[in-house]
């Protein structure tokens, strides 16, 4: 009896393996029918997208040594009223409540134009502006590393939700709050 028992969940188990042999292989050819069936499109639009992925990068990376160089190049600068604006502070400023708010902030105020969205454009428009000693947002700049490409009214959109910022926490040199120049990318996606 002892052996009848011992054959018989040996055979279940043999049953259970190749049941779950098949599934396996029935899930590995399920995954490659389902790889080859995207479309031309699909495919198009994927290398787009990490097109523009690609050129964002860079982008930000020349933004990025572009101020790195105009930091070590010139501390401060005085703007067009005499006013001393830094172009790195010992502290940055930022903006209140974190990079949470600030994309909580961008995600309820910033609307796709029309016109750029009809164009299919998206990407990136980098803005310049000071932080003041009080906090407000000043002086609101589309950047020359900003696609020559990108749609205007991405340009005014970025600029019109920059200005309306609410106050930030300012930069401080020491000890003493300063006018302090940031740069800050506003993306533009599609959804």
């Amino acid at each position: 009896m002892k052996t009848y028992f011992n054959i018989l969940i040996f055979a279940l188990a043999l049953v259970l393996m190749q049941a779950c042999g098949s599934k396996s292989k029935e899930n590995k050819e399920g995954l490659e029918a389902t790889e080859t069936k995207l479309s031309a499109e699909d495919k198009a639009a994927l290398e787009k997208r990490e097109a523009v992925q690609k050129r964002e990068a860079a982008q930000k990376e020349r933004l990025r040594a572009a101020a790195e160089r105009r930091a070590a190049a010139e501390k401060s600068y005085k703007d067009a009223n005499g006013d001393i604006i830094y172009n790195k502070a010992e502290i940055a400023p930022s903006f209140t409540g974190g990079q949470k708010a600030m994309t909580k902030y961008f995600n309820d105020n910033l609307k796709y134009p029309k016109a750029a969205e009809t164009k299919g454009w998206e990407g990136t428009i980098y803005v310049d502006f000071v932080v003041g000693k009080d906090g407000n947002v000043r002086g609101a700049t589309v950047t020359d590393e900003t696609d020559a490409d990108a749609d205007q009214s991405l340009k005014d959109e970025a600029i019109r939700v920059v200005t309306n910022m609410p106050k930030w926490i300012p930069g401080r040199q020491i000890g003493k709050a300063v006018r302090v120049k940031y740069n800050l990318p506003v993306a533009f996606k599609i959804v």
